[in-house]
């Protein structure tokens, strides 16, 4: 059976060395918000093929080459504040199928 290395847009859930950052850095690795920590725990759990976390701004050519599968676990990152223009340019030039799994929206 073939494996599929699988790009996750996050973290597993916790975050790595966070020590070694402010608190303001931190809080804007997890979106601002962390409860997307413990969506981001839930899907890195239920996905048994490899994982690479891989953060917003990663180049696309470098997935690509590592993976065959983007996963963004989105929890509820879509409002009118966040412009996603360049994560979309970025998922398009990897070539690779997404996945997206989310539980809704801010309000407004």
């Amino acid at each position: 059976m073939k494996t599929t290395t699988v790009a996750f847009l996050g973290t597993p859930g916790a975050v790595a060395r966070s020590f070694e950052r402010t608190t303001g850095q931190n809080f804007q690795s997890v979106g601002r918000n962390t409860g997307n920590l413990a969506f981001q725990y839930a899907m890195w759990e239920a996905i048994r093929d490899p994982k690479i976390p891989v953060d917003f701004d990663f180049d696309p050519a470098w997935v690509k080459e590592r993976c065959s599968v983007v996963v963004v676990p989105a929890a509820n990152f879509l409002y009118s504040g966040f412009d996603l223009g360049g994560l979309a340019d970025r998922l398009e030039a990897t070539g690779l199928p997404i996945f997206v799994a989310g539980l809704g929206m801010q309000a407004f």
